[in-house]
């Protein structure tokens, strides 16, 4: 799929010639960088031109991912579609969509889970406190095996949670971690949580019981 925009082609290949080795190679796509950035001391030449592109390209990738899903085609295996969001993340670290779209696409569509969880620490490294890359994080750790591991990612999530949907989310899947784990105190931490936020709930009753009597039997 070709981008119908001239201007937009014309704005990448300005940006490709200003930014000169940040041609982000695309097929290497490595993922992991620090928080100060050698790219970013030659894309701040374009000043706060860096964000309007970011939201540009953004605007894009957003349309031809409905143009995929009107042709039912896995928009996640697209072309244009990973190298375009890596762009995003270099020009704006902040817009962190760019970084969750990304880490999915790279980890379900590619089967890279390594570079998924390092470009999510990248991410991280620019929002700390954002509730969608902290679940991302959790999510890919937990489905890699390593569910102690992926525990704190699920905390942050919870602790960073801006509405009710997203807290009832971080608390299952720290029930979860804890079933895995065979953590009761943590489970039943979690499931007092829950009931806070979601009360008369009996989801998880019989977890419930089985965590209770094992707390009773140290």
């Amino acid at each position: 799929m070709k981008i119908p925009s001239q201007a937009l082609v014309a704005l990448w290949l300005a940006l490709a010639a200003t930014s000169l080795h940040v041609n982000l190679r695309h097929t290497a796509l490595e993922p992991a960088r620090p928080v100060v950035r050698w790219e970013d001391a030659l894309l701040d030449l374009m000043g706060e031109g860096r964000t309007v592109l970011a939201r540009l390209f953004w605007f894009t990738m957003d349309t031809m991912h409905e143009q995929l899903n009107d042709q039912s085609a896995a928009w996640s295996r697209e072309g244009q579609v990973v190298p375009l969001l890596r762009m995003i993340t270099f020009l704006d670290p902040h817009l962190w969509d760019a970084y969750d779209v990304l880490a999915y696409d790279l980890a379900h569509g590619y089967r890279q889970r390594s570079k998924a969880l390092a470009l999510v620490d990248e991410g991280l490294l620019f929002n700390p406190d954002n509730f969608a890359l902290n679940y991302r994080r959790g999510t890919l750790t937990s489905e890699g095996g390593s569910w102690g591991r992926a525990i704190p990612f699920f905390v942050r999530a919870l602790k960073t949670a801006g509405n009710e949907m997203e807290t009832l989310s971080a608390l299952r899947s720290l029930v979860h971690c804890a079933e895995a784990t065979q953590d009761s105190e943590l489970g039943l931490r979690a499931l007092s949580a829950f009931d806070q936020v979601n009360p008369g709930s009996h989801l998880y009753d019989r977890q419930r019981s089985r965590w209770t009597e094992d707390q009773r039997s140290f």
